[in-house]
């Protein structure tokens, strides 16, 4: 093999590998741009879905706060629902509960709808149909029991609406779903099943919960 041969067959060799190593480059290149792609995709994606679930939260916290003020409305005019004239109009004691009654209505079209969640909504709106249950002429109040079965019920449904806000487990309650005021005499008080850790402490904002206690 003359020189000028085996100089060909050396220049064809080194282009051969030149282009070999000239379509990995390539390859390796198209590869690392597709992952720079569905890495900028995600990251679009997740600050998407960052921005709306933010955007929810934000939703979730102004409605649950206005039905906070509307549980702690209720929960300070309770003791009027033992009052004699609680359902006779015009009487002051029927048209405070009438003002309290047009506020829980008011949370429960357009404020609970909008917590989506459908089992804290489904709690708030129960807390709304007891207390308008029990304002019906033939709704027997038992003294003690009527009102602490109401207190215990909105302190459940308060203490579900912090939890939907704070993003923790909501409380649970595997027994009886809520106050059965028709045999509100017979029964022990309404409890939720499994009692929420702060629970108890709601008593220290109620001193009409009989359970209150003054500091020393």
């Amino acid at each position: 093999m003359s020189d000028k041969q085996e100089a060909d067959e050396r220049f064809e060799r080194e282009r051969v590998e030149a282009e070999r190593r000239l379509t990995e480059e390539r390859a390796a290149a198209n590869e690392r741009l597709l992952e720079e792609r569905e890495i900028a995709e995600r990251r679009v994606v997740e600050e998407r879905e960052f921005a709306t679930a933010e955007r929810l939260h934000e939703r979730q916290a102004g409605r649950a706060a206005v039905l906070l003020g509307y549980v702690a409305l209720l929960r300070r005019n309770l003791p009027l629902i033992e009052e004699r004239n609680a359902r006779e109009a015009p009487s002051p004691t029927w048209v405070t509960l009438e003002e309290v009654a047009r506020e829980l209505v008011s949370g429960a079209h357009v404020d609970a709808p909008m917590l989506g969640n459908a089992e804290v909504e489904e709690r708030y709106r129960t807390l709304v149909h007891l207390f308008l249950s029990v304002r019906q002429k033939d709704c027997e109040v038992t003294p003690g029991k009527t009102v602490g079965d109401l207190r215990n019920y909105a302190k459940f449904v308060k203490l579900s609406l912090i939890a939907l806000v704070e993003g923790t487990e909501l409380p649970k309650n595997e027994g009886q779903k809520h106050p059965h005021l028709a045999s509100s005499g017979d029964r022990a008080q309404w409890h939720p099943s499994h009692i929420p850790p702060d629970f108890d402490d709601e008593a220290t904002l109620d001193p009409h919960d009989p359970q209150f206690r003054p500091l020393p």
